[in-house]
């Protein structure tokens, strides 16, 4: 992972506003919910006769029986998202943390992002949940700045859980691997610092992946990822990478060749020049390989 940014403390004060959750069925029923704009922050709520429904595994909605609603997002982690391996798992290992009550929340920097969630640090009888989410595999570590008080704590429950191939971490998370293919496919290198302004000239930063088994593969389903919840690249259907070859996937638009192939994002980098990690995932959805910088 990258350097540390400045932030609170991995010691911060003690978590505030208490909530007691109740069992699912007294929560309203589940709804498409936006909050925005200050009134989505937790403050305000009663927190203590508040009910809650788990959206997926880094989000939740709070609600107040007046039917008032708070959508809440953990800071510093990302789940899979809904239809990805892991999603259904991560959602109720949530769930389940919560239950497990009482349940203290604790701001960071930031009180809303740009979606009008409450972003919050979520504690379970003084267990840091996105931490336990890491640790046991249900969860990718992510820094957001400004606010990263729990990160480093966070990167090294996500190296325990990638050594212990724990959860996501494991060899058939997601299903059978393609034999041969697991140890070939490796992430070598990340150009996550393209020259100039990184969004001008996307074709500056890449990834690069090899092949370093002895016989050639076809990558058709295969897929790269970096941590967030949006940036999704998958290789062309027939696309085969040579045996002791590698390619570069530039963030850019271009012509593709054998050596160099174009993810075409468009109006904002994919890498994070403060720290992030790449992924490639086999047609399952398993982590073959991964490199943080």
């Amino acid at each position: 992972m990258g350097a540390a940014c400045s932030g609170p403390s991995s010691d911060a004060s003690t978590p505030t506003s208490l909530i007691v959750p109740r069992s699912e069925s007294t929560a309203p029923p589940s709804t498409s919910i936006t909050p925005s704009g200050p009134s989505a922050s937790t403050e305000g709520f009663d927190l203590a006769t508040t009910a809650f429904e788990v959206i997926d595994g880094d989000t939740f909605d709070l609600f107040t029986e007046d039917g008032a609603a708070a959508r809440v997002r953990l800071i510093g982690v990302d789940t899979p998202e809904r239809g990805e391996c892991f999603h259904d798992e991560a959602r109720a290992e949530l769930r389940r943390l919560l239950d497990a009550g009482p349940v203290t929340t604790e701001v960071d920097v930031s009180d809303v992002d740009q979606f009008g969630r409450s972003l919050r640090y979520v504690f379970v009888d003084g267990t840091l949940v996105k931490e336990q989410l890491v640790r046991d595999g249900f969860a990718i570590a992510r820094r957001y700045p400004p606010d990263t008080g729990y990160a480093e704590r966070l990167e090294a429950a996500q190296d325990d859980a990638s050594s212990a191939e724990r959860g996501l971490w494991a060899p058939d998370a997601c299903g059978q691997r393609m034999a041969g293919a697991s140890s070939a496919i490796v992430v070598v290198a990340v150009e996550a610092d393209a020259p100039g302004d990184d969004a001008a000239n996307l074709n500056g930063e890449w990834v690069e992946i090899a092949n370093q088994g002895t016989i050639d593969l076809e990558l058709t389903g295969w897929t790269v990822r970096d941590e967030s919840s949006s940036h999704r690249y998958a290789f062309p259907d027939g696309f085969t990478l040579a045996a002791g070859t590698s390619v570069r996937i530039l963030s850019g638009c271009g012509e593709d060749s054998t050596g160099q192939l174009h993810w075409c994002e468009r109006g904002s980098a994919v890498w994070n020049n403060n720290g992030d990690t790449a992924f490639v995932r086999d047609p399952a959805g398993n982590i073959v390989s991964s490199l943080d910088y």
